[in-house]
């Protein structure tokens, strides 16, 4: 942030070695746990998928048929799916976890553990450091984003009944913590718009085709009967 920083040669010099060494560690710190993070949350979708489908998949009574000639020919549509849908995990060959779609994360569920993770550390850099909560949230976003102007940092006059030092190591994990569930709900969030952007196109393409062409995208194979 500023408020400390060498004011000797050989502190520089140390400063540079020192970061040479440190910033890759801090690089694998962040992709193990990110990546670490990123299975859990996977995880623990498809585990609250898998039950609320268990919930809602009962048996219903099987109505009366009225069947009727089948169509020569049968559009093959892949089914349409809405932002944050659970998807289906036994597209993949089978209901284990990783080999269907059901542990992709929804971009609002990261959107929602990014807002609550800096709302709460607000709450308690407020209280820490006599700052107002427009305050605490902007120093969290700007320390999470590694901007750090520096303008408000943590050292600086903390509470009556909060320690510099608990103040200090308070902190420090919270940035620690943070930063590595930020770089997270990021590559998930990418991961859905990566996913999601073939479906967007194949609709942008369908809106461009001309009326009563068929679009190139519609696959048709021939009726069994």
């Amino acid at each position: 942030y500023g408020a400390v920083a060498p004011q000797t040669v050989q502190g520089r010099v140390t400063t540079i070695v020192y970061a040479l060494l440190g910033i890759p560690i801090m690089l694998l710190y962040l992709s193990s746990v990110g990546d670490l993070l990123s299975r859990a949350l996977k995880w623990l979708w498809w585990r609250l998928c898998r039950c609320s489908r268990r919930r809602h998949n009962k048996p219903s009574p099987p109505a009366p048929s009225h069947r009727q000639p089948p169509a020569p020919y049968t559009s093959v549509e892949p089914p349409k799916r809405k932002w944050g849908d659970c998807g289906d995990s036994s597209g993949g060959g089978g209901e284990e976890y990783g080999e269907g779609e059901g542990g992709a994360v929804p971009v609002t569920l990261c959107l929602l553990l990014m807002i609550t993770y800096i709302g709460g550390g607000a709450a308690i850099f407020a209280y820490a450091h006599d700052w107002t909560f427009l305050q605490a949230v902007y120093f969290c976003f700007s320390s999470l984003t590694t901007i750090g102007f520096g303008d408000l940092s943590p050292n600086a006059r903390p509470n009556a009944s909060t320690g510099v030092q608990v103040a200090l190591l308070g902190a420090a994990f919270y940035l620690l913590v943070g930063m590595a569930l930020i770089a997270t709900c990021f590559n998930l969030m990418q991961e859905q718009m990566t996913n999601r952007g073939y479906g967007l196109g194949r609709r942008l393409g369908s809106l461009m085709t001309p009326n009563g062409a068929t679009a190139p995208n519609h696959r048709f194979h021939l009726d069994d009967t």
